[in-house]
């Protein structure tokens, strides 16, 4: 693997700890005041490479263990874990180092040490870390190192239920298989075989042991992160795949605004939708992709594995992809997007630039006083999860917003989320 390519993603990648990325694409009907979520924690510069080679394996009474997996907001994969005899929903995350769980979970045990995290604006701060055992279906992963940290946070801004994650502290100890069609998650200590019509890909892994693929784009190659906690489809920078004339000549949705939750920010930024053609892998294509353009590394989202059976053979460092019949429908989406101020007043935190909201005046930050001729006054967390929720089925949308000292009202409509 080019070495400059590592040290690109030692900057930015190797050191999560955790990557929640819950992309929604900045939509008015969907769960956060965010164009997505992020938790971003990182592994410190010293050696703590011990804690994180403690776990065990047990198998239960069959070589490969199937359970149920549960997807929320259509892609991003849970699984329901036990741990100290409570039964927990846990995201799935092949995009996070290590584990993490809340305080309640972790309760009153011995720290048995403490890492400096950062988040993706370089603030950092100290998380405690515990050993758990964690169960899934009749196997036990035992002495697992988790992190843990504030989930509340994560549940109620990001309108999901979380109570942990499930990382590569965890995830290296056995081969994975994701199974959208039959909604399971299987795991083994023998590797999944590939399928006749399957395409298999060698894994190479940053010192955090995060899963990269090679791709390459109009013959421009490149390594993307395969990230299941992403619930996008593929993510990336122009910094990649500049050099690319197909590329500079992909049609763009650009918009702005808070797009990323991180772990103890919200991230502002352009970002622009676009769809690429396909990429190429080492024995195959990946085509008809959606794509974010944003200010990060490139990344495989849920989504697009979801279009897959998806085998994660971790111990023999390949990938395996199986296509399955999925739906192409992309989402409908409003040119704005809703969150909550700082005195938790209803107000515009993404806005999606083209003639209809430039016309408008919407700009970051203005106040919604009605939706559907509705007063909206100060709202909670939980009570905004609650009012986007109830405009999931919408198609247009009537709201009065205070410009300047004077109330307009504008009527909205559903767009494609990403470009057709």
């Amino acid at each position: 693997m080019n070495q400059s390519l590592i040290k690109l993603y030692l900057k930015a990648i190797v050191k999560q700890l955790l990557n929640l990325l819950f992309m929604k694409v900045c939509s008015v009907l969907f769960f956060l005041s965010l164009f997505g979520v992020n938790l971003f924690a990182q592994t410190p510069n010293k050696n703590e490479e011990q804690l994180f080679n403690s776990g065990v394996l047990i198998m239960g009474n069959d070589s490969i263990e199937s359970v149920p997996i549960i997807y929320q907001r259509d892609n991003i994969p849970f699984v329901k874990v036990i741990i100290d005899g409570k039964e927990y929903l846990f995201l799935f995350d092949t995009g996070a180092s290590g584990c993490f769980i809340s305080s309640e979970i972790a309760g009153k045990v011995n720290i048995e040490s403490s890492l400096p995290i950062e988040d993706a604006g370089g603030k950092e701060n100290n998380a405690n870390v515990v050993f758990k055992n964690i169960s899934i279906g009749k196997s036990s992963f035992n002495n697992i190192v988790c992190l843990v940290a504030n989930t509340e946070r994560l549940a109620n801004l990001g309108c999901v239920k979380i109570d942990g994650v499930i990382g590569t502290s965890l995830i290296k100890l056995c081969n994975w298989k994701l199974d959208p069609t039959n909604q399971t998650i299987s795991f083994s200590k023998t590797a999944f075989k590939k399928e006749i019509n399957s395409t298999e890909c060698n894994i190479e892994f940053t010192d955090s042991r995060l899963p990269l693929v090679q791709l390459s784009y109009d013959q421009i190659a490149f390594y993307a992160l395969i990230d299941s906690g992403f619930s996008g489809y593929f993510q990336s920078n122009d910094d990649v795949l500049w050099k690319s004339k197909k590329y500079k000549k992909l049609k763009r949705k650009v918009g702005f605004g808070q797009y990323a939750l991180a772990a103890f920010s919200i991230q502002n930024s352009y970002v622009s939708n676009s769809k690429i053609d396909s990429f190429k892998t080492q024995s195959g294509f990946i085509t008809n992709i959606p794509a974010t353009i944003c200010s990060c590394k490139p990344t495989i989202g849920s989504a697009l594995l979801k279009r897959n059976v998806f085998v994660y053979n971790f111990l023999e460092k390949k990938m395996i992809f199986t296509p399955v019949n999925y739906d192409t429908t992309l989402t409908n989406i409003f040119d704005i997007g809703f969150g909550l101020n700082d005195s938790n007043q209803l107000v515009i935190n993404f806005v999606w630039e083209n003639k209809e909201t430039k016309k408008a005046g919407f700009k970051i930050g203005q106040q919604v006083l009605k939706i559907d001729n509705n007063e909206i006054g100060k709202l909670s967390n939980v009570e905004l999860c609650d009012l986007k929720k109830s405009l999931q089925s919408k198609n247009e949308l009537r709201v009065t917003l205070l410009i300047g000292k004077k109330d307009k009202e504008f009527i909205l409509l559903k767009q494609p989320s990403h470009l057709q």
